[in-house]
């Protein structure tokens, strides 16, 4: 039986981070699960929305990036002599 339903997990920020095919077993529920317990909201979507709005290319947080980068260069300044 093939999953008709995903799973989408956004961060707060709105970027999607995951998504998981609802196959209705319990490596499903761990996931949502896991998902939740890391703050990130879930959203249950049929599989053709998903793939009409092309979130499969989105899976990456633009904002996390940037965050870490701003994180690294504060670092670097404050080792630099």
């Amino acid at each position: 039986m093939h999953a008709s339903h995903v799973y989408v997990a956004r961060r707060k920020c709105g970027c999607v981070v995951t998504l998981i095919a609802d196959s209705g077993d319990k490596f499903t529920a761990k996931e949502v699960a896991r998902c939740i317990l890391n703050g990130l909201a879930i959203q249950r979507e049929p599989i053709e929305k998903v793939w009409n709005k092309e979130i499969l290319l989105q899976i990456k947080c633009e904002h996390e990036t940037s965050a870490s980068e701003k994180g690294k260069a504060k670092a670097t300044k404050e080792t630099e002599p």
